[in-house]
């Protein structure tokens, strides 16, 4: 039986070097390659597609970024999706877990893309809170990225859930500081 390949939306002109490297690129950003080659239409709301569309005018406002809330939205694929497209845009996209952003030694050393997604911030899991240390560190690296003019985008299910792990501080911080879709 023969494959039907859907086509792709690189452009073998603009996308040359994309598509030179795309294992490479994937790989670094944590993304499917087929999802490269699809619009992000196919796998977020039209909310969704809109923060997308707008990403230099949010990035222009001062805005840290997005937070996607609320249970049950496949936020892992929805988060490789944006990030597929805004590398297709140029822009430097990475989706890590919480838990990748420790380097070898256990130090807290998150990557500094341009935007950074991260589809573990807040889940909806019982257990203790975070560490103070913890806390303070998370929390650092979205006051820094927010102040060098780079975004993150953050999965939280809840905004009770989002003040239990991280408390107040870093709560009220996405609360005022991120554009929120859901929840």
């Amino acid at each position: 039986m023969e494959q039907v390949i859907e086509k792709s939306v690189l452009d073998s002109v603009v996308h040359a070097r994309l598509i030179d490297n795309i294992d490479s690129i994937a790989q670094t950003a944590k993304v499917p390659v087929h999802m490269l080659h699809k619009s992000a239409k196919a796998f977020l709301r039209p909310q969704e597609v809109d923060w997308l569309a707008k990403y230099r005018a949010h990035k222009a406002s001062g805005k840290a970024g997005l937070c996607l809330m609320g249970v049950g939205q496949n936020v892992e694929v929805k988060m490789m999706a944006m990030a597929a497209a805004l590398i297709r845009n140029f822009i430097d996209a990475r989706v890590v877990t919480l838990g990748s952003m420790h380097n070898d030694s256990g130090e807290f050393a998150p990557p500094n893309p341009t935007v950074l997604l991260i589809p573990t911030f807040c889940v909806a899991t019982e257990g203790k809170p975070l560490a103070a240390w913890q806390s303070v560190n998370i929390y650092s690296m979205l006051v820094d990225r927010m102040a060098g003019g780079k975004m993150t985008v953050l999965y939280v299910a809840s905004w009770d859930m989002l003040r239990k792990q991280y408390g107040p501080t870093v709560a009220d911080f996405v609360k005022n500081n991120y554009s929120v879709i859901g929840g």
